[in-house]
């Protein structure tokens, strides 16, 4: 899922994976976001619009508790794995297991 926050300066992207939580509760991972910050910006018309399709819970990627966002941060639940030098930035897990091998499988994913 692929959504655009607009202003008059610019538009922020946000790719979202669709999933369930504990196999029950629908929401979504954050999977691209050019910056934490504009999730922290946006968080209110993002949680508005993913709730109003029925995605009741997003995860963000973090290394702690987030500034400005209401949750829980659980320390080691999902680690990430990755390839290359470097740890990818927050806010982008695109090359990621949690992107790319996604479990359970959302709908609408072949496997």
């Amino acid at each position: 899922m692929s959504l655009w926050c607009m202003t008059k300066q610019r538009a922020y992207p946000f790719v979202l994976l669709p999933r369930l939580f504990k196999r029950l509760v629908p929401g979504v991972q954050l999977i691209y976001c050019r910056d934490m910050e504009d999730v922290v910006r946006f968080a209110g018309p993002l949680g508005r619009f993913l709730a109003l399709r029925g995605k009741l819970v997003v995860s963000v990627d973090s290394n702690g508790p987030i500034a400005g966002l209401v949750g829980r941060y659980i320390e080691g639940k999902s680690p990430r794995f990755f390839k290359g030098p470097a740890p990818p930035r927050l806010g982008d897990i695109s090359y990621t297991q949690a992107a790319m091998f996604p479990w359970p499988w959302p709908k609408g994913i072949s496997h």
